[in-house]
């Protein structure tokens, strides 16, 4: 396991607070990355966020956790929500992440969960993530 989470954040100049919102809690990334901060400082793990404008008129937010997109890691983490076992399964129809367009640009919506799951993706030292 990595020792350093490293989240790159690309935004809009000017923006205080990420785009990206957790859909059962509200949260922000930054907000939920606030929160588990001191689980992962008390296991050794060193987090770091780097800021970068983007110039240009792309107002949607890039995030990498150690270096990989965000939504592809949303997406690993959320493949195993539509596992089903029963010869009866109902089809869900929430796919992660979702992109939706509000005031602040195109944001990325996922339940918290698939955040944190995220963060331990990241975290992991396998080569087939990227």
């Amino acid at each position: 396991m990595k020792r350093t989470l490293l989240i790159e954040w690309k935004h809009a100049p000017g923006s205080k607070e990420t785009c990206i919102r957790s859909t059962d809690t509200a949260r922000t990334l930054l907000q939920i990355i606030d929160k588990i901060r001191p689980l992962l400082e008390q296991d050794g793990i060193t987090v770091q966020l780097d800021r970068l404008d983007l110039a240009g008129e792309d107002t949607q937010d890039i995030v990498l956790l150690n270096g990989i997109p965000l939504e592809t890691l949303i997406a690993m983490a959320g493949s195993g929500q539509t596992y089903c076992r029963s010869t009866k399964c109902m089809q869900v129809s929430e796919n992660y992440p979702r992109f939706v367009a509000t005031s602040e640009g195109v944001c990325m919506e996922a339940p918290e969960i698939l955040f944190r799951k995220a963060v331990l993706l990241a975290l992991e030292e396998y080569q087939t993530i990227q």
